[in-house]
């Protein structure tokens, strides 16, 4: 469905759409909108807003809106319409060169674990730790895991899935960790997205480390890997996670990553 108005327009989400078997898009929020031209003109852009709604009714079962920080004004009436808060990023958007990334390099303090890549017969291992320690986490916060849209089991779907497809991405890059016994304990996975500035960016898409195995730093060993696998003399590394994962941001903080940006997401369910 398209949509005439400027400051908000409308976007199927294809690939959730079809995963999930409903009708998923995104409300796009014009981020250039002026603070004084919205209070002013209130009225006018509810209006509008309404009638974009109405129309996204017939379509879609949910709608998603992403809103930076910047624009945060606009949320009173995105709830009004609706819409409830479920989730926050916040994104760390690094330059590096491999000339001077030794800053960046943590080696393993801890001799019976030992690093490697993965291999296809890790796939599994991978998914489970996940499952068990990210997405049961109580205090794992995403918005999949809000039952007032979506089904409880959908979150452990999401995300195998969202695993199955990393793993088998060509550009990706996968680290694991592995005990005395061979068996996997953590994973770091980065995959080559798009470019910024010219250059290529690499993000980091999830880490998960079993908490029998936590506090001797492991995950940073696991990046390190990976940053010595990186083959580009220069590129950036987008590093996002949740505003409510404090102490991943304080470690990007410590580790001199650039702050990008911040965003809430709100979802809306159609009206019955």
């Amino acid at each position: 469905m398209e949509n005439a108005i400027q400051t908000f327009s409308t976007a199927i989400k294809e690939w959730e759409s079809n995963f999930f078997g409903f009708n998923f898009a995104t409300l796009n929020v014009d981020a250039s909108i002026d603070i004084n031209n919205f209070y002013e003109g209130h009225e006018k852009y509810k209006l509008e807003l309404s009638e974009l709604l109405t129309k996204a009714d017939k379509y879609f079962e949910l709608l998603e809106a992403i809103v930076d920080t910047r624009i945060s004004f606009v949320m009173p009436l995105l709830e009004d319409l609706g819409f409830r808060f479920v989730d926050s990023k916040i994104s760390f958007l690094t330059p590096f060169e491999k000339s001077n990334i030794q800053g960046q390099i943590f080696e393993l303090q801890n001799s019976k674990i030992r690093i490697r890549e993965k291999v296809e017969a890790d796939y599994k291992a991978i998914s489970d730790l996940s499952i068990n320690f990210m997405v049961h986490d109580k205090l794992f916060v995403s918005k999949y895991k809000n039952k007032l849209f979506f089904a409880p089991d959908l979150a452990e779907k999401y995300f195998r899935e969202w695993i199955k497809n990393t793993f088998k991405s060509e550009n990706a890059i996968i680290s694991v960790a592995v005990n005395e016994l061979d068996d996997v304990i953590g994973f770091f996975i980065y995959e080559k997205k798009g470019m910024y500035k010219d250059l290529p960016v690499y993000k980091g898409i999830l880490t998960v480390v079993n908490p029998e195995y936590r506090g001797s730093d492991i995950h940073l060993s696991l990046q390190s890997f990976i940053f010595n696998k990186i083959t580009d003399e220069k590129f950036n590394i987008d590093n996002t996670t949740q505003v409510t994962n404090v102490p991943i941001i304080r470690n990007h903080i410590k580790s001199d990553r650039y702050l990008n940006n911040i965003s809430f997401i709100l979802i809306r369910k159609k009206l019955s």
